[in-house]
């Protein structure tokens, strides 16, 4: 991931105030992200496993599901830092911001799902207040073979 630095190190602050640590919690609170699809950029699938402990690094028979996201991934959303600090639910309609002010994760969803970002969309389902809709995100990074999340 590339960002500018002037501009994350400002949206970290504001994850830090809201208690976010993820990484993903980042990329969803940016206005601007490009997701690079690896194999149009000649980098094999196999060398991008996620290792994480030594059973994963031991991993005999590691599976790689089917591609996607056909091309790269611009997610462009028109709101700055201050849209997000004045609570401008209009200009931060489709992000992390949104989410977590409203407690509604379908625009942000829907954005992900139609981009083919289903990883990203399954996060923002954790971070609904429905039990029901954080079970179907969590079944759907199991389904990507994520046991934790």
């Amino acid at each position: 991931m590339g960002v500018r630095r002037t501009t994350a190190l400002q949206f970290m602050d504001l994850l830090i105030e809201y208690g976010r640590t993820k990484i993903f919690d980042l990329v969803r609170g940016l206005p601007r992200v490009l997701f690079l699809n690896p194999l149009i950029h000649g980098i094999e699938l196999r060398s991008l496993i996620n290792v994480n402990t030594r059973n994963d690094l031991m991993a005999s028979s590691i599976v790689i599901n089917g591609q996607v996201v056909k091309n790269d991934v611009s997610v462009i959303r028109e709101y700055t830092i201050n849209d997000v600090v004045n609570k401008d639910l209009n200009r931060v309609m489709g992000s992390l911001w949104y989410t977590l002010m409203t407690g509604d994760p379908w625009p942000e969803f829907r954005l992900y799902t139609e981009a083919g970002l289903h990883f990203l969309a399954a996060h923002v389902l954790l971070d609904s207040i429905n039990e029901n809709v954080k079970q179907l995100g969590r079944r759907i990074l199991s389904s990507f073979g994520v046991d934790k999340a």
